[in-house]
C-alpha cells in the first residue's frame, strides 16, 4: 500500500469498472446493485475503491438512502505510480529533475514540478524531484520543524502531477557539498539530469551559497539544461510556504487555500 493507502487498509475493497472510475472522480455516486459491496454493510460502512488498474481512487460510504456508494474522500491519481526512493543512488534512467522542498506543494511549486513533467515529455525523459525529509533551513538554524504537509501527503501531491520518481533524502548527507559537487555528484552522476528546474529563490551547496545563477552556470559545463521559473503571486506577493504558515497561524484558511491550490489539512491514522 501507498501511505495514503494504508491509513485506510482497516476498510474492505472494492473495484469498480472505468466508468465508475470516471464518475467516482467526478464526485458521483456509485448505484450498490452495480458494486461488489457487501449486501450486509451497514449504513455509512466505509469502502476503499480501486479502478480496474488496481489504482486507489480514494474512500466510499455507503448510503442506503440513495442506495449508493457515495465518495467521502478522493485520491485518485492522474499518471502511473511514482517511484520514491529515500537514499541518493544512481537513477536507471535520465531525468529532468525539480529542486526544493516543497512544504505545502503550493501553487509555486505546481509550477516548478509541472515544468519538469512537461520538459521531461518533451526530451522523453523521467521527471523526477529531488527533495528532503527535513527543511534544511531548521538543521541549519535548529529552528522547529513546522510543516504544512506530512511525508505522506506530500509524496501524494507530488505524485498527483504526474511525477515519476521521487528522491526523499536526508539533507545532512549533501550539506557539506560544494555547488559543483552537488550538479556532478548528485545531479549528473546520480540523478542522470539532462535539465532541472528551481524557483526564484533556489539556493544550494555548502552554506546555500549557491543560488540559480550559480546553478545554470556550472549545470552548462555538464550539458544540462536550466530552468528557473519566476514567482507566483496572490495580491500582489509572492507565494511561498512562510507566507502561507503565517494566514493558517492567523486564522486564515481561505486565503492559505487559494496559494496552496488545494485545501489545508491532515491525513493521519486515528490510534484508539
Amino acid at each position: 500500500l501507498r501511505p495514503t493507502e494504508s491509513v485506510f487498509a482497516c476498510y474492505p475493497l472494492v473495484k469498480v469498472t472505468e466508468a465508475q472510475a470516471v464518475r467516482f472522480k467526478n464526485g458521483g455516486g456509485l448505484m450498490l446493485s452495480r458494486t461488489d459491496v457487501d449486501d450486509s454493510s451497514e449504513n455509512g460502512a466505509y469502502y476503499r475503491v480501486y479502478n480496474s488498474s488496481d489504482v486507489f481512487l480514494g474512500l466510499g460510504y455507503v448510503n442506503k438512502e440513495k442506495e449508493e456508494l457515495s465518495v467521502k474522500k478522493q485520491f485518485w491519481y492522474t499518471g502511473v505510480l511514482m517511484k520514491i526512493v529515500y537514499d541518493i543512488i544512481p537513477s536507471e534512467n535520465e531525468s529532468f529533475t525539480a529542486l526544493g522542498f516543497f512544504d505545502g506543494v503550493h501553487l509555486g511549486h505546481k509550477d516548478v514540478i509541472c515544468t519538469a513533467v512537461e520538459n521531461a515529455k518533451a526530451l522523453g525523459v523521467k521527471s523526477c524531484v529531488l527533495t528532503f525529509s527535513r527543511r534544511p533551513k531548521s538543521i541549519l538554524t535548529g529552528e522547529s520543524d513546522m510543516f504544512l504537509t506530512t511525508e505522506s501527503e506530500k509524496i501524494r501531491l507530488i505524485e498527483s502531477l504526474g511525477v515519476d520518481l521521487l528522491y526523499i533524502v536526508d539533507f545532512k548527507e549533501m550539506m557539506s557539498l560544494s555547488g559543483e559537487e552537488f550538479v556532478k555528484i548528485i545531479l549528473v552522476d546520480n540523478l542522470k539530469c539532462k535539465g532541472v528546474v528551481c524557483g526564484f529563490n533556489y539556493h544550494f551547496g555548502k552554506g546555500g551559497k549557491c543560488d540559480s545563477n550559480a546553478l545554470a552556470k556550472i549545470c552548462e559545463k555538464y550539458n544540462c539544461k536550466t530552468v528557473s521559473r519566476e514567482p507566483i503571486l496572490y495580491d500582489g506577493e509572492c507565494i511561498s510556504s512562510s507566507r502561507i504558515r503565517n494566514l493558517l497561524q492567523n486564522g486564515n484558511v481561505l486565503s492559505a487555500n487559494k496559494m496552496l491550490g488545494h485545501k489545508f489539512g491532515y491525513c493521519l491514522e486515528v490510534v484508539h
